[in-house]
């Protein structure tokens, strides 16, 4: 059950980092002509998709106790989290840190 607890709290803040690091400011006149043609960020919603399915993976890992799974399934976490480090660093919306 705590194993199952933290994994949603880190999946949660992963999703909101990915949301934040990537994220740029849009004029309010421009943001309902945005929702209107909701067209997403192609990269963003692949970063997203794939933590959605390691962290699901990790859940599993850490209820069946695969040591070796969790640390593979971390690893890939951390790798999606560098990169959408280094991609806000590109885009310039790294907020400062």
């Amino acid at each position: 059950m705590v194993h199952t607890l933290i994994a949603f709290l880190a999946a949660t803040t992963c999703a909101a980092t990915l949301r934040l690091w990537n994220s740029y400011p849009v004029p309010l006149t421009d943001m309902f002509k945005r929702r209107q043609n909701s067209q997403g960020d192609l990269a963003l919603g692949i970063l997203e998709s794939i933590s959605l399915l390691a962290w699901a993976g990790l859940g599993v890992a850490l209820n069946h106790e695969a040591a070796i799974s969790v640390m593979i399934l971390l690893g890939l976490i951390a790798l999606i989290i560098a990169i959408a480090y280094w991609r806000s660093r590109q885009l310039g919306t790294s907020l400062g840190f």
